[in-house]
């Protein structure tokens, strides 16, 4: 095995573009969050990327081709990425309730928060767990002065007043905490008392995660979202971010297999350094962004978008050092698609596989750490906070003993075992991971089921890039692979969907449990497809039937020695 210096560009732009994502796409939820917009809005908008990257990414595609500019398309969709990422940091907020009722309760002052978790018994006890050391909160009230006992703070006139809590009680609808001190900016303390002080409500901001979540309200309803520009915002912004990603994804293959010429099998050498770029910078960015956001209100994401930028600018200066210059032009796109589309039935049957593989790969991205909440959750009212630790673990074993390794022997899989039957493992595999999320007992037993995230990412993502690459005639690269992602895309965008319906209705579990039985009966009906068609059935034109065993043109392989 050697070493190919020629491809190091590509290998590279995969390292670098994949870790450039990281700091910022597995996070939108979470600063969507702190946006103030509910997790309706921020699911509509994540459903919107699939749609919209369905229509552009064949038009991209197919420009790239017409004129002959994938290089330039390519350079200017990197930095359109990255501009609209690193824009998201200086996006409005929606405006959001803070206030909290402040009163006297024989003689000492209480903070009452009205909240439907009072009876939540598990977040009761976390929350009490958690403030019994006293947290200390920014309180900003219009009369607090007499909430003051006898101390230095009686002739305070500044705003910068902190208020120490601790949760005393709980009622059916409010949780009730005790103040039981004052601090100036400068640090110095008062006892607090009262006496007949006038009731009234204060703003209050606290670095407690569990206190803030119940003490910040959205003032604006889901109906009411879509007239404030800071939606519209953060939805452009989004959609522009991930849509170039997406389509950079599409052009980055077309460039790579127009590099492989006739060694597209050697594709997931390549590739997997784009897996090892989104692991190990996802893992860097949860640590730097959870170190930074010690003793804040919200995360802090400003490292993660500096580092974004800065990854996605090397990427910039890699893809200028890429040679894909594409020497045939394709006379008639149009034509020539049609003519792919109708000429195959083996290649339709594999659009109808790249969709419902779409619809499974949603139910993971979009639903599995809700899962391993719930999973987790479930054991009593434990602590949770080791949750996100766990979700971190689990993007380092989806990367690093999942999509690397099968990435690496995508191309013996599909040499030696073929794309039809790489696709029907690919299938069983959604089936054994969705059944084994139904009989999952303790969330940490996630981690050994996620190796198979190798074969439901990995091994798919190979299959699908190779077959249409072997399809595509000349000069129409960026065009195949940009329709074979978008059909990728609606299976996404229905999994999204109908995902969100059926966890709403009947959890996780139950959601899993159907995708692993409707993936377990796709695969039967895929193998009893293979059986009745033939393996070594080829179009009348000429063109080799690639979905079985042995398919792929003999001179696609031979090679004195491996290289990669």
């Amino acid at each position: 095995m050697k070493f190919n210096k020629r491809l190091l560009p590509i290998k590279a732009h995969y390292f670098f573009q994949n870790g450039g994502s990281a700091p910022i796409a597995p996070f939108l939820s979470v600063i969507g969050k702190d946006l103030g917009f509910s997790a309706t809005i921020v699911g509509l908008v994540l459903t919107a990327i699939p749609l919209t990257s369905l229509l552009v990414k064949p038009v991209v595609g197919a420009l790239a081709d017409k004129f002959r500019i994938h290089k330039t398309i390519f350079i200017s969709l990197i930095v359109a990425n990255v501009f609209f990422f690193f824009c998201i940091q200086w996006l409005p907020s929606l405006p959001i309730d803070h206030s909290v009722e402040l009163l006297c309760s024989d003689g000492d002052p209480q903070i009452t928060i009205s909240t439907s978790k009072a009876t939540d018994e598990c977040f009761v006890t976390r929350l009490f767990v958690s403030t019994h050391t006293p947290v200390v909160c920014l309180i900003e009230c219009s009369n607090w002065h007499a909430f003051l006992g006898n101390g230095s703070l009686t002739n305070f006139t500044g705003t910068d007043l902190s208020a120490a809590l601790k949760l005393s009680h709980n009622t059916t609808t409010k949780l009730i905490f005790d103040v039981l001190y004052f601090t100036s900016g400068d640090g110095t303390h008062s006892n607090s008392s009262c006496s007949n002080s006038p009731q009234q409500f204060c703003d209050l901001l606290c670095t407690n995660p569990l206190l803030q979540e119940i003490v910040g309200k959205p003032t604006v309803t889901d109906a009411q979202v879509f007239s404030y520009p800071a939606f519209w915002m953060f939805a452009v912004c989004v959609l522009i971010a991930r849509v170039a990603t997406s389509c950079v994804n599409s052009l980055g293959d077309s460039i790579c297999f127009k590099l492989l010429g006739d060694r597209p099998n050697d594709y997931g050498y390549q590739r997997m350094w784009g897996a090892a770029g989104w692991g190990l910078i996802a893992f860097i960015t949860g640590v730097i962004v959870d170190k930074m956001s010690e003793g804040k209100f919200v995360k802090d994401f400003t490292a993660a978008y500096y580092l974004s930028a800065f990854l996605m600018l090397v990427d910039i200066v890699v893809a200028s050092k890429l040679k894909c210059s594409v020497n045939a032009k394709s006379p008639n796109i149009f034509a020539n698609v049609q003519k792919i589309l109708t000429g195959n039935p083996r290649f339709l049957l594999f659009l109808v596989i790249i969709v419902f593989c779409g619809i499974f790969s949603a139910l993971i991205w979009a639903f599995l750490f809700w899962f391993i909440e719930e999973v987790a959750a479930e054991d009593g009212c434990s602590d949770l906070s080791w949750v996100k630790t766990l979700d971190g673990l689990t993007l380092a074993v989806h990367c690093y003993l999942g999509e690397i390794p099968f990435f690496w022997i995508s191309g013996w899989m599909l040499k030696h075992v073929g794309h039809a039957h790489c696709m029907t493992i690919v299938l069983l595999a959604f089936s054994v991971r969705f059944i084994a999320y139904y009989f999952l007992t303790s969330a940490w037993w996630i981690l050994p089921i996620e190796i198979l995230n190798g074969i439901t990412f990995a091994t798919f993502y190979s299959t699908m890039t190779t077959y249409a690459n072997a399809l595509t005639p000349p000069g129409m690269q960026g065009t195949i692979q940009g329709f074979v992602a978008a059909v990728f895309e609606i299976g996404i965008a229905i999994g999204s969907v109908s995902g969100g319906y059926l966890y709403d209705r009947w959890g996780g579990r139950v959601m899993y449990e159907i995708g692993g039985l409707a993936a377990a009966a796709l695969a039967v009906v895929h193998i009893l497809i293979q059986i009745i068609c033939g393996a070594e059935v080829r179009k009348a034109n000429g063109t080799r039937s690639i979905m079985g065993k042995g398919e792929i043109p003999p001179e696609q392989h031979k090679a004195d020695e491996e290289e990669f």
